[in-house]
């Protein structure tokens, strides 16, 4: 029963810092010509079904009723190449968000997480892993949640892609940074207080084997949660250019 007490309190030391420091992860491919943009779905056996190709003229292309390209339930949803070269989603059906721009005119690719969750690079070039979110009633408790709805791949030959960025943005809205400034708090009173105590053993009676031990588990747990809060005090929205052809 010990051993299974710690597994906990060590598991939740370990994923603490993830709790108090949360980012929405966003990766901005910025490409020559929009145009140049073919879109698809995940086949299967992770093979590529492409819906519109690169260069090609104006239309729309519905989504196949399969899961992929559709996360949770299927939807009809559209992709459409506009005449500016630029593609768009049309999902009437998804709940809070009907439509979505995919590959803008002006402006990178917005693709929702990191570069190693949404970037692959074949030989031909660069696939994009595009994720859209609508309204679901939440798995648990009552309401409505976002989650991803359906995905789309894109693909564009290396020589358009300009730049590729990563863009992580502190979340807030659970609220995190009072969890840090608590828990910078707590574990200066930890700290402080473990230190008061194994200093104290000395003074009055000498060293206390028991009183030390105490001290001392005080402090680490103190210095623990003492750095998480002030990683998570100090941690700032961040944009580094991971790719950028010579």
């Amino acid at each position: 029963m010990k051993t299974r007490s710690w597994l906990v309190l060590l598991i939740t030391c370990a994923t603490l810092p993830a709790c108090l420091v949360n980012y929405d992860e966003t990766t901005l491919v910025s490409v020559r010509h929009p145009s140049a943009v073919s879109v698809g779905v995940q086949g299967p056996n992770e093979s590529r079904q492409w819906l519109i190709a690169a260069e090609g003229p104006p239309r729309e292309a519905e989504l196949p009723a399969s899961r992929p390209p559709f996360s949770e339930v299927v939807r009809y949803a559209v992709a459409i190449r506009e005449r500016s070269g630029a593609i768009r989603l049309d999902c009437p059906s998804c709940e809070g968000a009907t439509g979505a721009i995919v590959v803008p005119a002006i402006g990178p690719i917005e693709l929702r997480g990191s570069p190693s969750d949404t970037l692959r690079w074949p030989h031909q070039g660069l696939e994009m892993r595009f994720g859209h979110d609508a309204r679901f009633p939440c798995r648990r408790g009552h309401g409505k949640c976002s989650r991803e709805a359906l995905a789309l791949w894109l693909s564009t030959p290396a020589e358009n892609v300009v730049e590729i960025r990563y863009r992580k943005l502190l979340t807030s809205g659970h609220g995190e940074r009072a969890a840090a400034w608590i828990s910078a708090f707590t574990g200066a009173t930890f700290l402080g207080g473990g230190a008061l105590l194994v200093g104290g053993s000395f003074e009055e009676h000498g060293p206390s084997g028991p009183a030390i031990a105490l001290g001392s588990a005080a402090m680490l747990v103190g210095g623990f949660f003492l750095t998480v809060g002030i990683l998570g005090v100090a941690a700032q929205d961040s944009e580094t250019t991971v790719h950028r052809p010579d």
